[in-house]
């Protein structure tokens, strides 16, 4: 615009050209800025449901052998191994433990990345149904990996003491697994 007509042609590509490369980073900053919120969101996620999980665990962990009007050993209504968790509870608080929502499992299954649930109306034999594939439904949807869930007395001498532990992921998201510990103390063993 030197001679007052206006810009001449290259003043004005180039002019466009700057305009093209402030706009194209401006895009790039905006999607760096949306991976990194969408990895944070997945990051709160991954935290809130592995809070859930464990919650509803030390729940029936620590209610477990709980019978209304009785203080008995929790010995009938408990059982854990490696890959199960069976827990019984006077829910309804008349007395008895019997329905599915005061008969509840957990059953890991390591291959498949997946933690069940089943309730029973009676249970008699819990390493039987622990071993049996039929009833158990997965916690959590498909995107949830579970990589690791245990729950373990910490010593044969103090059996009220129990650490579970959890480490939980995305699949397919690229977000670092989250693993989670609590210490339960069983109120009724």
């Amino acid at each position: 615009m030197l001679d007052g007509r206006g810009f001449s042609l290259i003043e004005l590509m180039i002019s466009l050209l700057l305009s093209l490369l402030l706009v194209l980073a401006a895009a790039q900053l905006h999607m760096s800025l949306l991976r990194h919120d969408m990895r944070w969101l997945q990051r709160v996620q991954l935290l809130q449901t592995a809070e859930s999980i464990i919650a509803m665990l030390e729940q029936d962990l620590r209610g477990a052998g709980f019978r209304a009007g009785a203080s008995t050993l929790a010995g009938d209504v408990f059982y854990a191994s490696a890959t199960c968790l069976l827990t019984g509870r006077d829910m309804d608080r008349d007395g008895v433990i019997a329905g599915p929502q005061e008969w509840r499992g957990y059953r890991y299954v390591a291959a498949r990345g997946q933690l069940l649930v089943q309730g029973w109306h009676l249970v008699s034999n819990p390493a039987r149904l622990c071993a049996q594939d039929l009833g158990w439904q997965p916690l959590l949807a498909e995107e949830w990996q579970v990589q690791e869930v245990s729950w373990q007395q910490e010593r044969m001498d103090r059996p009220r003491r129990w650490r579970i532990s959890l480490r939980l992921a995305i699949r397919g998201a690229n977000v670092p697994s989250i693993t989670l510990q609590r210490w339960v103390a069983r109120r009724n063993a």
